[in-house]
């Protein structure tokens, strides 16, 4: 089926899925630095999907009003639908 990866009949995804970025911040010390510096809101765009932007703000007023501590933003898609980002590293 398109858009999955099938292992031994079973569904194969990246095994830690986007939850790299999270142990990367606190390997790197960057989570001890921002509480340190008093830092209380930070938005992570992991997404390739340059439209998410659109919603950001929106979802932080969200989040500010009614103290959550944490939001989350979903993008629906299609199997196999282009909509990525280039960059240039």
């Amino acid at each position: 089926e398109k858009g999955r990866a099938l292992k031994d009949g079973a569904v194969e995804t990246k095994p830690h899925g986007h939850g790299d970025v999270h142990h990367l911040l606190s390997k790197s010390g960057h989570l001890q630095r921002w509480e340190k510096e008093g830092v209380k809101k930070v938005a992570f765009i992991q997404d390739t999907n340059a439209l998410v932007v659109n919603a950001l703000l929106a979802s932080l007023g969200v989040n500010e009003k009614e103290s959550h501590a944490m939001t989350s933003i979903c993008i629906p898609r299609f199997p196999g639908e282009a909509a990525g980002a280039v960059t240039l590293l």
